[in-house]
């Protein structure tokens, strides 16, 4: 029985592709990957396990899906997109039930949104009570929409963490990399890797370029490396100007493996006002690095050596940074990978997939 993961985002940078794509190499089903369905244009070409659907707007990709998941028969669905996507899941379950085929769909939550309007709220309740069961990444986000949202669920509802693994970087990659960055100039070397299309995240990036203003005071040789872009760029460039920063930031919009700046870093730095888990906390510290985190979402409740959250705004920041850099924390990766592995994520998720 061959389970499907249907997903708007794969092949693109971000928490969401990350998390699907360790699934999808974490899985084995009967002897089979799962079958991918996306719209993505990135999907690799000529790869029985790949199915693009067709480019367009929201209602021709979901038609595309329901006649794609008809052709491939599937009975047992992940699906990890938008509400269009999930609504054609559930349209072809119900599809298949006129022939007697029982198709499981399991939605599985991975944002932290915004309080959506009444009428819209009822509309997505609606849906996702019409799948067979409701996944979150994190407790604070299965708390959010129960209670903040007031979701009423009839359907399974289950929790499962992202995973992260043991982290093999190149020598070279991380030579290189110094050598761009010119290591031995810069120290301390803070990063921050992120995409700048959420408000709350670029928010978050820019109370920290605000911290290291403070920050540069004690530390004048400080220096932090941002990995990442999006439409909001240029909130991020007017902060850089605005702050003064040019010479103590740089901004790499492609990096080929965030792993080797982690491990160049003295201290990752994730401060955002919107976060359903974390991720990127977990990818750091996997290498060993330290992390200073912003309390909010899934992150004060991550009890792991390595990781310090605190209050989101400039002071408070700026000190608890400048304390990590004076006393680094340790790091226990042992103790990371016992309770976040992506084994455990996707065998617990194709458990519930699978209804077994």
């Amino acid at each position: 029985m061959r389970v499907g993961i249907v997903t708007t985002f794969y092949s693109s940078v971000g928490g969401i592709s990350t998390f699907v794509r360790n699934v999808v190499n974490h899985s084995l089903t009967d002897g089979n990957r799962p079958l991918i369905f996306s719209p993505d244009r990135l999907l690799p070409e000529e790869d029985e396990n790949y199915v693009s659907l067709c480019q367009g707007g929201r209602a021709k990709v979901a038609v595309s899906l329901l006649r794609q998941l008809r052709k491939h028969q599937i009975c047992r669905i992940q699906c990890h997109g938008t509400w269009y996507l999930l609504l054609a899941c559930i349209i072809y379950k119900h599809v298949m039930r006129l022939f007697a085929r029982k198709v499981r769909v399991i939605t599985v939550k991975h944002s932290d949104l915004a309080t959506p309007k009444m009428i819209k709220r009822w509309i997505l309740q609606a849906i996702d009570n019409q799948s067979d069961g409701v996944v979150f990444v994190s407790k604070y986000l299965k708390e959010k929409y129960e209670q903040a949202f007031g979701f009423n669920y009839r359907v399974l509802v289950a929790v499962v963490n992202p995973g992260c693994g043991e982290v093999a970087v190149r020598q070279e990659e991380v030579r290189q990399l110094s050598l761009l960055l010119d290591i031995h100039s810069h120290r301390p070397l803070l990063s921050y890797i992120g995409l700048f299309e959420y408000p709350g995240k670029v928010h978050g990036l820019v109370v920290l370029l605000e911290a290291l203003t403070l920050i540069r005071s004690k530390l004048p040789d400080v220096f932090l490396v941002i990995a990442g872009r999006g439409s909001l760029k240029n909130e991020v460039e007017e902060a850089i100007e605005r702050f003064s920063l040019q010479s103590s930031v740089l901004i790499l919009e492609s990096i080929d493996n965030p792993y080797a700046l982690f491990q160049l870093s003295d201290l990752h730095c994730h401060i955002s006002f919107q976060e359903s888990f974390g991720l990127v906390v977990l990818e750091a510290l996997s290498t060993g690095t330290p992390v200073v985190a912003s309390a909010v979402g899934e992150l004060p409740n991550i009890d792991l050596e390595g990781l310090v959250t605190v209050d989101a705004n400039p002071e408070a920041i700026a000190a608890t940074i400048c304390r990590c850099i004076a006393y680094p924390p340790k790091v226990d990766i042992t103790e990371l990978l016992k309770r976040y592995s992506w084994d455990i994520t996707a065998s617990e998720l194709n458990r519930i997939t699978l209804g077994v």
